[in-house]
């Protein structure tokens, strides 16, 4: 898919972006395509080892954790100060100095909880779990919402990036971004083949 420089951009209910492409009309759903697009951003920016930006919080976040959890939480240090945490481990709990940019610790005290409650991994299953998991919330917490309305160059700027992604069909938690009804599919609803 194509987008056109001329293209004109439409929102139904301020969820879904509609547009003409080169195959036909292409509706996307602007909070799971946004998801999409953080959530390859920040992949890129941590395989390019880019240090995500954060933001200190006026009053560290503690969490209470097993010795396992804790030194589970060890092997992943450089991990989260990558995409923005700033961690002091404790005996049994860790502070969280800051998070990353833009985003509510409370988010994150259930992060860690959900991520270290669930079944053993080994040590880089759970660095390639916890990233993966942590990317997908901070793209469905930073992206846009349904509901909001968006401008001509927003949209248009969210379809463009969208359509540079690896797979811009599937959103970060597996569900569609958009479809296309193909000319000819429109053109068989009016008689017109």
């Amino acid at each position: 898919n194509s987008v056109s420089e001329s293209s004109n951009y439409y929102q139904i209910d301020k969820t879904y972006v509609i547009f003409q492409s080169e195959k036909g009309l292409m509706i996307i759903d602007q909070q799971r395509a946004h998801q999409k697009v953080l959530y390859e951003t920040f992949i890129k920016n941590a395989n390019e080892n880019i240090k995500a930006s954060s933001q200190k919080l006026l009053f560290p976040e503690k969490i209470s954790l097993s010795k396992k959890d804790i030194s589970e939480i060890s092997n992943i240090k450089n991990e989260l100060n990558n995409i923005g945490f700033e961690i002091k481990i404790k005996e049994d709990y860790i502070e969280i100095h800051a998070t990353p940019k833009q985003c509510e610790n409370d988010n994150f005290q259930n992060l860690f909880h959900e991520i270290l409650q669930e079944q053993e991994f080994e040590d880089s299953n759970l660095k390639e779990k916890f990233i993966s998991k942590t990317y997908k919330s901070l793209s469905n917490s930073l992206s846009i919402k349904s509901g909001k309305k968006l401008t001509q160059e927003e949209m248009k700027s969210l379809v463009t990036e969208l359509l540079k992604c690896e797979i811009p069909s599937m959103s970060p938690y597996g569900l569609n971004t958009y479809f296309n009804i193909k000319i000819q599919d429109l053109n068989k609803k009016f008689n017109k083949c």
